[in-house]
């Protein structure tokens, strides 16, 4: 029999190897298995907020201006520009005016349809708006390679050249048909200059018309043209009713293809760099599909999910080659999708908050505008996973994950079945270079007593009184680690005591100028904070959120440790107004900062922005509703400098998402089994 003196004074005693041995295998769940994952590049969407609800400030059209950047137009007149941090800009227009049809001019201009007024309108890249009266109404409108800019006539037979001066001239087809063009894709420009246009109601029109306004029609074989679009030569192609497509030489002479069914309506298409043509086809029985054609003719056919309850539309290509396009339902019950299909062909739907009209791909990105004002865009990271059967073997995992092979000077360990104990030992065991392992409160699990052993660690941190973790754990992990280890316990009158001793063990040898103020009341916040916390190598330290003022022993402490400023985390409601304020008396008010989200999700993703302001490439994702994997998994995300963001169990919350993104995070990590995390989580799922 041997004994040691822990931090905290207590004598405890061990007893014999044998005995313990014993009560080790008298542990009943027997050893449970650790897994990792392979990575798994996963596209994601992600929303930033719309700047209102109300339905005029649903995103109309979209595209890209000149200067790389989105822009897009609201049905209440606005313009809106993503800007390069992927904060939105809005020039308020005309609350009266509708703006549709954005397209970028070759002068550097953005050209818009003014459907209220009849107006064709410059925008400028500083979002300054000029009209230019064209007496129509267009929803089709197609730059020229000249700086001119066209607009199709949704009510009369004729086409709108409006220069970049400003200059209108009218180009009527009246001789050819009585009908204006209603679609929203009926002229397109082609690689020479000219223009074509279709009008596929009344008497069907196949025309061209030259920079200098010439007028040609050309036969179409009987078939009703029913959309204009770049084919994958680069070259005008029409899509007619009879699910036919042709490709149109500049002699107007057409080679047709039956790729569709009849009646089959192409709703948006785009072309990838391998010159293929998608399109996205609502077809005669209200199902909708998509399909490729090469330039020379081979046609292939994906089948869409939700195809039967959706109308796809705003197809986008981004730059790594995947294929986006949006799947909105008339129904309000979240039916609305965004879908993308990789280069390899692999497909998968993305729910999104409302549906989207447009969309429109930069250079780095592919941008969405949904109905409620809010812009989505795209992002791809490679998603794994590291889970046990257990919460216990899923620390484990997380260790492995670190110290593969290898050992750690020294392991901390807490019980997996109650936080506030343990909710400070995360940026401790970062500080030494350790990972943090959990225990059942009365026996150590077969899975945890073998990771001891192969860690062979020089000392051991057991987190928290008997009643967290009992004599006979204690016991035990003095016999997995044998007698050459040192083990220590950690313990305080109270779980805030507790918090204080474990940052004096870790912290109280080394300066320490700034630190994190969390409430040890509730676990999320804290959990949050630890990891950012160990990654910049400063405590965690503990507070009882609902009081009125900051503790003498923790103002005591953070004097000890030569703490400067403090981050208070998470709202008033977590962390007391007081309580920052006597902080501000202790430090400095201008010393004292309180991150905050709108909820603990926000508050994580906050918490990541701010510690990780030059970004951050890998990223991990633990539950925000329950600690055990959390609080394992933010040692290891200390350990690693990573980010650890919460989310909910079965989708991630948009500003999580979006902190993914604005952290330029190409990895992420999911812990814990689908039991915990869902496989929507592991696929980036908006929620």
């Amino acid at each position: 029999m041997r004994t040691w003196t822990g931090t905290t004074g207590r004598a405890v005693t061990l007893t014999t190897l044998a005995a313990a041995a014993a009560a080790a295998v008298a542990f009943a769940p027997g050893v449970a298995q650790a897994d990792q994952t392979p990575a798994v590049p996963t596209p994601y969407v992600h929303e930033y907020p719309a700047r209102s609800s109300d339905a005029e400030h649903a995103v109309a059209s979209m595209a890209t201006g000149s200067d790389g950047l989105g822009w897009f137009t609201t049905w209440g007149g606005d313009v809106g520009r993503i800007n390069a941090d992927r904060t939105v800009s809005t020039f308020p227009g005309n609350e009266e005016s509708v703006l549709v049809g954005l397209t970028p001019g070759s002068d550097g201009s953005l050209w818009a349809s003014e459907w209220s007024t009849g107006s064709a309108v410059r925008i400028a890249p500083d979002g300054t708006q000029r009209a230019f009266p064209i007496d129509g109404t267009a929803w089709s409108v197609a730059a020229g390679s000249d700086g001119d800019v066209w607009y199709a006539d949704a009510a009369q037979p004729r086409i709108v050249r409006v220069t970049s001066a400003g200059v209108v001239t009218d180009f009527p087809y009246d001789g050819w048909s009585s009908d204006g063009i209603e679609n929203d894709q009926g002229l397109v420009a082609g690689g020479d200059g000219n223009l074509w246009f279709i009008v596929g109601s009344g008497t069907p029109i196949l025309g061209r018309i030259t920079t200098s306004g010439v007028m040609t029609p050309f036969p179409t074989g009987g078939r009703i043209p029913a959309t204009l679009m770049t084919g994958p030569d680069g070259a005008p192609w029409v899509a007619f009713d009879d699910g036919s497509v042709a490709a149109i030489a500049a002699d107007g002479t057409l080679t047709v293809m039956d790729v569709s069914a009849s009646g089959a309506s192409v709703t948006d298409s785009a072309v990838t760099a391998d010159h293929r043509l998608w399109m996205l086809e609502l077809l005669a029985d209200g199902s909708s599909d998509i399909r490729t054609i090469t330039a020379g003719g081979a046609v292939a056919h994906l089948t869409l999910p939700n195809s039967t309850t959706t109308y796809p539309t705003a197809l986008s290509v981004a730059p790594d080659g995947t294929v986006w396009f949006a799947q909105s339902s008339d129904a309000d019950d979240g039916t609305d999708f965004v879908t993308s299909v990789t280069p390899a062909g692999a497909m998968r739907t993305h729910p999104v908050s409302s549906a989207v009209g447009a969309s429109t791909a930069t250079s780095s990105d592919v941008w969405f505008g949904e109905i409620d004002g809010s812009v989505a865009t795209t992002g791809t990271a490679d998603v794994d996973r590291i889970s046990g059967s257990n919460r216990y073997a899923t620390s484990v995992a997380l260790a492995q994950a670190a110290f593969a092979g290898t050992t750690a000077d020294t392991v901390y360990v807490a019980t997996g079945t109650n936080y506030p104990d343990a909710l400070a030992a995360g940026p401790a065991a970062a500080k030494a270079g350790g990972p943090l392992l959990l225990t059942a409160p009365t026996s150590l699990p077969d899975v945890v007593a073998q990771e001891l052993r192969s860690l062979a660690p020089k000392r051991v941190v057991i987190v928290g009184g008997t009643s967290a973790v009992s004599a006979t754990v204690a016991d035990q992990i003095g016999a997995a680690v044998g007698s050459a280890t040192t083990v220590d316990r950690i313990a305080g009158t109270n779980r805030f005591d507790t918090s204080r001793r474990i940052v004096t063990d870790a912290f109280g040898a080394h300066a320490v100028t700034s630190a994190y103020v969390a409430t040890g009341t509730n676990s999320p916040d804290a959990l949050a904070a630890a990891a950012a916390a160990g990654a910049k190598g400063i405590p965690v330290v503990l507070v009882n959120g609902g009081a009125s003022a900051v503790d003498g022993d923790t103002a005591d402490l953070l004097r000890r440790l030569g703490v400067r400023s403090v981050s208070v985390i998470g709202g008033t409601s977590a962390v007391s107004g007081g309580i920052e304020g006597s902080l501000g008396t202790v430090l400095g008010t201008a010393n004292v900062t309180r991150v905050a989200g709108v909820n603990r999700f926000d508050t994580a993703a906050q918490i990541a922005a701010t510690a990780f302001p030059g970004g951050a490439p890998h990223v991990y994702v633990a539950t925000g509703t329950a600690f055990p994997d959390a609080l394992a998994g933010s040692a290891l995300a200390a350990g690693q400098g990573a980010p650890l963001l919460t989310t909910r169990d079965t989708c991630v919350p948009s500003g999580t998402l979006s902190e993914i993104a604005a952290l330029g995070a190409d990895d992420v990590t999911v812990i814990g089994g689908v039991n915990a995390l869902s496989a929507d989580v592991a696929a980036l799922h908006l929620c």
